[in-house]
Formats: structure tokens, C-alpha cells, sequence
């Protein structure tokens, strides 16, 4: 809430949307610069499902920013564990049988991981092309991950760093008291962007 706070009332006219994403993504809030809507939404969002579908949450990212002017600055914050293991998947893409962790699957469709990596991967490249990609990825497991879970603990760190716009926008949170500060520096640089409206 500090962090969107910050955003909305920067120089400049600021907008913020908010979307969800597990089995399925939903626009929870449509852009805005009210920040007690802003702050409403945020208190309403909730962990339930073991599925995240990456792809679908920045499907519809996209599909928000195609309804704001072209010279506006587009900001997009993905917040995530790297996991993704729902919706679209291809074997054709970034990630192969090479890549880390490529022989985890789903149990119950048996669709390798890095299968979904790929529709999200494809996903942020399109992304990409309108709005800076922030990832604040969340490791924090990755100390007490056990040795036959490591590979692909670190293939899901690699979906994260590999779907950010550059490595500079690409933030490896493994202490959880560290994503107040992470969540500011993410603020300075999007209220540092040039142009007078901005959206994130």
C-alpha cells in the first residue's frame, strides 16, 4: 500500500490497476489514481490455489494497456515465485529439455513446468514491447529447499529473472523483511521515468 501510495501520488498524473492471477487472471481494479480504491483492492487479495498461470496475469496486463495512449510511460510490476503451472504451454520456446528443472511436471496432466514458462515467456516479450517489466521475485523457500527440490526452485528463479525487461529490472527478494525497501527502489525508478503520465 506504501508502495502504490507513493506511485499515485508522484509527479505527474499516476495511474494503478491491479490484477490477480492463479488458476485463472482477473482485473481486480481497472487504472485509477483514487488510492483508497487502490488500497481497498490490495486488502482484498488472498493466496488459495497451488496453481499460478503467469501467462494469463500478463495477458492481461497487456490487455489493460491497450486502452491507454501510446505516449504514456507503461510500468508493469509482476510480483511472483517464479511458478507457473496452469493455462497455455508450449514445448517450442525459450526453455528445452537442456534447461534446469526440465523434467518436473504436473502430476496430474504430466505437462512439464517449463512448458508454461514458455507461454509466459512469449507473453512478456510482448509485454515488453509497450511497458518496462519489473519482477519482485519471491525466494524465500530456496534456503530450506530440499536437495531433490533445488533444480526446480532454481528454474522458477530463472523464469523470474528471464521474464523482467533487464537485470536491472529484476529483483531477488530471499528475505521477506527486504520487500518494503525492494518495493521503494521499484517506486523511485518508475517516478523517475520521463513523461507526465504514467501507469503501472
Amino acid at each position: 500500500n506504501s508502495f502504490l501510495s507513493d506511485l499515485i501520488n508522484a509527479e505527474g498524473n499516476n495511474y494503478v490497476a491491479i490484477v490477480a492471477f492463479a488458476k485463472k487472471a482477473s482485473v481486480v481494479l481497472d487504472f485509477t489514481d483514487n488510492i483508497s480504491e487502490v488500497i481497498k483492492s490490495v486488502n482484498t487479495l488472498t493466496s488459495h490455489d497451488n496453481v499460478r498461470d503467469i501467462n494469463a496475469g500478463l495477458s492481461a496486463a497487456n490487455g489493460l494497456f491497450q486502452k491507454v495512449d501510446s505516449s504514456a510511460v507503461k510500468n508493469t510490476i509482476l510480483v511472483t515465485t517464479g511458478m507457473t503451472n496452469e493455462g497455455k504451454y508450449t514445448y517450442d520456446g525459450h526453455y528445452d529439455e537442456e534447461t534446469v528443472g526440465s523434467n518436473w511436471r504436473r502430476m496430474d496432466t504430466q505437462i512439464r513446468l517449463y512448458a508454461y514458462a514458455n507461454a509466459a515467456y512469449e507473453m512478456a516479450a510482448v509485454l515488453k514491447n509497450s511497458s518496462t517489466l519489473y519482477v519482485l521475485g519471491l525466494f524465500q523457500t530456496m534456503d530450506h529447499m530440499p536437495e531433490e527440490g533445488r533444480e526446480i526452485a532454481e528454474f522458477f528463479r530463472l523464469t523470474a529473472f528471464d521474464l523482467a525487461t533487464s537485470e536491472n529490472t529484476f529483483y531477488d527478494v530471499e528475505n521477506p523483511d527486504d520487500i518494503e525497501f525492494v518495493f521503494g527502489e521499484i517506486a523511485n525508478n518508475i517516478t523517475a521515468s520521463n513523461g507526465y503520465f504514467k501507469y503501472a
